[in-house]
């Protein structure tokens, strides 16, 4: 299955700001069940660091759909990132019931199994993502750093609490119903520097000047690859205000060393996205950069609209940089393609197979009224050899069924043998009268109206039969059209 943030897609990629969040409330004010709508919303406030409204979002999710994989997922980063350890363990263990094939849900979990220090728990949860994905380079990257005989048990921290929201106004001690972790497609959580608060509030007023106080808040994975000095470059043309090399620089470190993803960006990306929003054209290639930056960020589903753009406007051979860049978005578009094939195959699976037991119930139902409007009634070569009492008893018997046209048939039968017998036609005509009035069968209530008829005729005058067919007449002639 995708581990997907949201299961919709954008014609253009959407940045989390006011707009988004008014617009995402006024879809849930027009459709409150919208559950697409409250997970957009969710994001959204992500984005703007509104981390209450955010877990609040996904738990109204989760009220509408309680085994909503991606609510789980994304409300357990929310809880490691406020230091809620044991919650967002909760979160994913949720998480992993509902899609047990997502290897970053026990990559995220190992993450937080560090940050609670609880390494041997760690190494299993990292352990279990390769399993599921041998080539799964971020959690590779986290086995070695922990089974490093030097590792001195410096994890990948969480920001400091100056920068954290304050406690989520929801309930979240419900651990047992509410537990969430945030998935991505290709998206690692990214680990932080550990710093104190007073040390954050200097680095922030630090000025370009202090360079090395700054190259604290770039820490890498590998410090002497091609891609990490890359990575650094972009930093520095980030922070001197070159969003084009910035971009440039960043996407091709990534690309080339995935693990750098890990690494703190320290807005680069929401600043690319912003820069590239609403003009991709601003840098060369743009669409395929604004179509990576979005898939770095784990909404490959929206990227992908960017990657499809770029490969059906460039072709190869018009540079060596596109030539690549083509290579690179066609990879992301074929793992995207073959996930939704399966999600189809397996959709369209459960619809075959929800027909079939349709079908089968269907079938099932019908033999088995066929069984019982066949099983009781007599067969017409029996019931000619039955006595009138024995007819009576076999017609009592069909009408207690709602058997009405297999009563009718045997007390036909036994009229035949016994043309003047009162009981025989009373019973006769109680079927058919039951029979218009219960399916308003007009042409019953005709038969009905014959044998009461015939019953006044013959019945002696002071009878119960007589004056009981008496009254059905009258009832009868005022309901018969």
């Amino acid at each position: 299955m995708l581990a997907l943030i949201i299961s919709v897609s954008f014609s253009v990629p959407l940045l989390a700001q006011t707009s988004e969040v008014l617009k995402y409330q006024k879809q849930i004010l027009d459709n409150p069940k919208d559950v697409a709508a409250h997970l957009r919303l969710a994001l959204a406030y992500t984005m703007e660091k509104n981390y209450v409204g955010a877990v609040r979002s996904y738990f109204d999710v989760l009220k509408l759909e309680p085994d909503n994989f991606h609510a789980y997922n994304n409300l357990g980063i929310l809880y490691k990132q406020s230091g809620q350890y044991q919650d967002s363990i909760q979160c994913y263990l949720q998480a992993q019931r509902l899609n047990p094939d997502s290897y970053w849900v026990p990559y995220n979990m190992g993450l937080c199994y560090e940050a609670m220090l609880q390494f041997n728990n760690a190494k299993e949860s990292y352990g279990r993502a390769l399993s599921l994905n041998p080539s799964f380079t971020q959690a590779l990257n986290r086995l070695r750093v922990l089974n490093d005989p030097n590792f001195d048990g410096r994890v990948a921290n969480l920001p400091p609490i100056s920068a954290v929201p304050e406690q989520p106004q929801t309930p979240v001690q419900a651990t047992q119903q509410m537990t969430i972790a945030t998935s991505y497609t290709q998206k690692t959580s990214r680990p932080v520097q550990e710093t104190k608060p007073a040390q954050t509030q200097q680095i922030q007023k630090k000025t370009p000047a202090e360079p090395k106080k700054q190259e604290k808040i770039f820490r890498f994975t590998s410090k002497t690859s091609a891609a990490a000095k890359i990575f650094n470059q972009a930093m520095e043309a980030f922070k001197t205000d070159d969003m084009p090399l910035a971009i440039q620089l960043y996407v091709t470190a990534v690309t080339s060393e995935p693990p750098l993803l890990s690494e703190s960006d320290n807005g680069l990306i929401k600043a690319a996205l912003t820069y590239l929003k609403d003009r991709p054209n601003r840098i060369t290639n743009g669409l395929y950069y604004r179509g990576m930056l979005i898939h770095f960020s784990g909404y490959t589903e929206l990227a992908v609209v960017d990657l499809r753009s770029y490969t059906a406007t460039h072709v190869e051979g018009e540079n060596q940089f596109t030539e690549q860049f083509l290579k690179e978005a066609q990879k992301i578009l074929d793992v995207y393609d073959q996930e939704q094939a399966q999600i189809a195959a397996i959709k369209e699976e459960k619809r075959l197979r929800r027909l079939q037991e349709q079908e089968e119930r269907a079938a099932m139902e019908a033999a088995k009224k066929k069984a019982e409007q066949e099983s009781s009634a007599p067969s017409s070569y029996t019931a000619k050899r039955m006595s009138e009492d024995e007819i009576l008893y076999e017609g009592d018997k069909l009408l207690r069924e709602t058997k009405h046209a297999q009563a009718i048939e045997v007390l036909k039968i036994g009229l035949r043998n016994y043309p003047d017998s009162i009981p025989l036609l009373s019973k006769t005509a109680t079927a058919y009268s039951d029979l218009f009035l219960i399916y308003s069968d007009q042409q019953a209530g005709n038969e009905a109206v014959k044998i009461y008829q015939e019953i006044v005729d013959k019945a002696p005058s002071s009878s119960n039969e007589k004056a009981i067919a008496e009254e059905m007449l009258r009832e009868l002639s005022r309901r018969i059209r």
